[in-house]
């Protein structure tokens, strides 16, 4: 059975981001999720920890902005959280693709030298980004 594939209804640009390119495969973005982001209360009471989706969608975000388009539909066929992110601390995306395969990007997010998750994205190349074509 194949990956999961995940609807995203619109891109996102969290402000703050910043992107280099490192080579033709290899690219990094810099992130902080600010202490009063809207998904920290209730997450959790007294010791706010910015939850894994928000990691993920600042891994997205790279991802677009590496491929230069949006991404509506992908897989994420591995994950892992190792270490927690809080609000407030620097944090930097580092992804990777093979050139023979531009649709599959291997990602890291690190704070300093400290490994808080890796995992893949895939982005499904049957279904545009703008939703047009056969049965959309």
């Amino acid at each position: 059975m194949g990956p999961m594939l995940v609807p995203r209804s619109a891109p996102t640009r969290a402000p703050g981001l910043s992107f280099a390119t490192l080579s033709v495969v290899a690219r990094q973005m810099q992130f902080t999720v600010p202490a009063d982001h809207p998904c920290l209360p209730g997450h959790f009471p007294g010791r706010p920890l910015v939850p894994g989706v928000v990691v993920l969608d600042r891994v997205l975000a790279a991802v677009e902005a590496a491929t230069g388009r949006p991404i509506e539909t992908l897989g994420l066929p591995q994950v892992k959280f190792l270490l927690p992110l809080l609000p407030g601390e620097s944090a930097r995306v580092e992804l990777q693709s093979d050139a023979t395969t531009p649709l599959r990007w291997r990602f890291r997010v690190l704070r300093g030298d400290d490994l808080l998750a890796s995992g893949e994205v895939v982005i499904d190349a049957g279904r545009p980004a703008d939703g047009c074509g056969a049965g959309a």
